[in-house]
């Protein structure tokens, strides 16, 4: 045996194309929420940029849910452009209304989705977070403002479990269809040290674990799957703290497995086949065999798109 394999049993919860399907947290969201878009999935994307910690998580799920109104305490202006510490920094404007309404605006749109949002993926990065000390609210993002604004602490199993739990529970009180897969970013937070980042993970984890005794919550382990599974240098970027393109193959192909059925999988590699086709790159475009494969890709195409009206290639 030259490595331990974590073999996971197909989900008896099966995604399908006409599914919409949501994923929030840390950047390791955005790596799959990509797979499921180039594979032709109805997908949202982390709407509000990266997210890594569980509060943060909770209140914008919050927002979106409940529409409530953003923290004016919470603006802030840096080298003369307005951001705001609950959302990411790509929410950014040269004045303070502007970025409001870009925000409330994106709030609405995500509340929207929820409500015909069939998947929700939450990825749990860290349960280390920074607190700004003048309003007493634990931030999103510092902007890099000064540290001395700030306080890190950590957030503690039953607070995590509190926050989240409530968020979801109002969630699928008001969308009984909605389910939740939760899972734990297999990406390092190195700079607040290897223990400090193992007991943060560890704590995300039992968070978790509590949160799936809740109707409707499922897990899918990609942390396990990188961590333990491949667990080798060899999967790693350059940086050696986030997954390369084999790993993310891998941790994409169980997926693939646990999740669709083989419709769905026909489907998918359809979609991929079509899309790699569409960035070749003819050697003659006059040719009588280059128009001959455009013509029958263009059928493809069209078929596809039958079926999946949503696909822009």
């Amino acid at each position: 045996m030259d490595r331990t394999i974590l073999k996971l049993t197909p989900s008896v919860s099966k995604i399908s194309h006409p599914d919409n399907i949501l994923l929030i947290g840390s950047c390791f969201s955005d790596t799959m929420g990509d797979k499921l878009a180039y594979y032709g999935f109805k997908t949202m994307i982390n709407p509000f940029g990266t997210t890594y910690n569980p509060v943060s998580i909770a209140k914008l799920l919050s927002l979106a849910l409940n529409t409530q109104t953003i923290d004016d305490q919470l603006f802030v202006e840096n080298q003369e452009v307005n951001y705001h510490h609950d959302f990411h920094s790509k929410f950014a404007a040269l004045n303070r209304e502007e970025l409001h309404q870009n925000l409330l605006q994106k709030i609405k749109q995500v509340s929207q989705a929820l409500a015909t949002t069939k998947f929700l993926f939450i990825t749990l990065g860290t349960s280390l977070v920074y607190r700004h000390i003048a309003t007493n609210s634990i931030v999103n993002n510092c902007h890099k403002l000064p540290q001395k604004l700030f306080t890190k602490e950590e957030v503690s199993i039953e607070d995590g479990v509190e926050i989240l739990g409530k968020v979801i529970t109002q969630l699928q009180q008001k969308y009984p269809d909605i389910q939740v897969i939760w899972t734990l970013s297999p990406v390092r937070h190195i700079k607040d040290g290897l223990i400090e980042n193992n007991r943060s993970k560890a704590r995300c984890a039992l968070m978790i674990d509590q949160l799936l005794k809740k109707r409707g919550n499922h897990y899918f382990p990609s942390y396990e799957l990188l961590m333990d599974d491949l667990r080798d240098y060899r999967y790693f970027a350059d940086d050696l703290i986030h997954p390369n393109s084999q790993a993310i193959e891998y941790v994409w192909t169980q997926f693939m497995g646990h999740y669709f059925d083989e419709k769905t999988m026909a489907l998918g590699q359809e979609v991929s086949q079509i899309r790699a086709s569409l960035s070749h790159r003819p050697f003659n475009p006059a040719s009588t065999s280059h128009k001959e494969f455009v013509s029958k890709l263009s059928v493809r195409i069209n078929h596809i798109k039958g079926i999946l009206p949503h696909l822009d290639f």
